[in-house]
């Protein structure tokens, strides 16, 4: 792994081989932070409501930290209503379901804000540590994209 922190707008120079992860609820209301920016820009509404539903009918209702793959962004699902806060559990498990699923479909680029420490109140100390010990026995380069 290697890891690096940079500033910048995430949304230039987007690259087809790079995973772009950001957190959402569950509950597919993306009113405030990063998440419509992500939203919109990757053209992934349609798909991410259809994917929420999903995992509504599979009994992930309820089950906070799991991450939905859609085209090449990571979408986090850190809580279960946007008005909540994460944990850093739940980051924790998102993440690791992230790297599993990037792992899974050989993809060796991450790209991402820093998550859960906007609106939602997360130490970015603490994230930072998180992410480095979830990524530190693969071969994905990270990249922290700060504004």
């Amino acid at each position: 792994m290697t890891f690096t922190e940079t500033y910048g707008n995430i949304f230039e120079n987007v690259k087809n081989d790079t995973i772009y992860a950001h957190c959402i609820a569950q509950d597919d209301n993306y009113g405030a932070g990063i998440a419509p920016i992500f939203v919109k820009f990757f053209k992934i509404k349609y798909l991410l409501t259809q994917a929420l539903n999903e995992s509504i009918k599979q009994k992930k209702s309820g089950n906070t930290g799991f991450c939905i793959m859609i085209k090449n962004t990571g979408n986090l699902i850190t809580k279960n209503y946007t008005y909540n806060k994460p944990t850093y559990l739940s980051l924790q498990n998102a993440l690791i379901d992230l790297k599993n699923q990037m792992l899974y479909n050989n993809y060796t680029k991450l790209a991402m804000p820093h998550i859960g420490c906007g609106l939602d109140g997360l130490s970015w100390g603490k994230v930072r540590q998180m992410i480095m010990d979830i990524f530190e026995d693969t071969n994905i380069d990270v990249t922290i994209i700060n504004r």
